[in-house]
């Protein structure tokens, strides 16, 4: 039996069929891929739910500065402005502002490239009235040449905190290459981290609108 595995940003869509009729198979699934916005290969974002989410809406989403555990030179800048950005993109989410997040750190002396402690969390997260706080570390972020094409990869681990206990109630761990992803028509391959980490970004946050995110209502 051929089996075929997408992920379109949405529950997985399997499409099997026996080995005489592969072909037709892998015409469909390339057929899926054009009716959509991007087409990616490999496993959708792994989610654990470690407890349920506030109850609420949550108009002011705060994301703390994402960790580095590469050698890639501002890789955590680049990624967490990069979700901020996705964040903003996606109706009915706020979140604020990256200035408001960093003068709060100034002014509880936290110093640069490390986050607040349970406490710490709490008293962020009344400051600018937000019910939920994002952390973020990056796992892998490498560029390697692959083909005459730069081959990025990146592996990321976010977690959604409860902003009134300060705890960890989702955590969510994610890794893709450029190749992963087909773009529409063209089947050329991302490229850039850059990029990559637009889509990963974009998966996640999709991932977290459909377990249950609620978006503001009072904005």
């Amino acid at each position: 039996m051929l089996l075929l595995q997408f992920s379109f940003h949405k529950p997985t869509v399997l499409i099997s069929g026996q080995n005489h009729t592969g072909a037709i198979s892998f015409i469909t699934a390339c057929l899926l891929c054009v009716t959509l916005s991007a087409c990616s290969l490999g496993k959708k974002p792994e989610l654990q739910q470690l407890a349920p989410l506030p109850e609420g809406n949550y108009c002011s989403i705060v994301v703390l500065p994402f960790v580095n555990e590469t050698k890639y030179i501002e890789g955590d800048t680049i990624l967490y402005r990069i979700f901020l950005t996705e964040l903003n993109r996606t109706p009915g989410l706020y979140t604020a502002q990256e200035g408001d997040v960093r003068k709060i750190f100034r002014q509880m002396a936290i110093p640069r490239k490390h986050l607040p402690d349970i406490e710490g969390i709490k008293i962020l997260a009344a400051r600018l009235d937000a019910g939920i706080v994002v952390t973020g570390a990056i796992m892998v972020m490498e560029e390697k040449k692959a083909s005459n094409l730069m081959e990025p990869k990146l592996t990321v681990r976010l977690n959604i905190l409860d902003g009134e206990t300060g705890r960890t109630i989702w955590t969510t761990y994610y890794g893709k290459k450029g190749s992963d992803y087909r773009t529409v028509m063209h089947f050329g391959v991302i490229n850039t981290i850059t990029e990559l980490s637009r889509l990963i970004s974009h998966d996640i946050i999709q991932l977290w609108l459909s377990a249950g995110l609620e978006k503001c209502t009072e904005h």
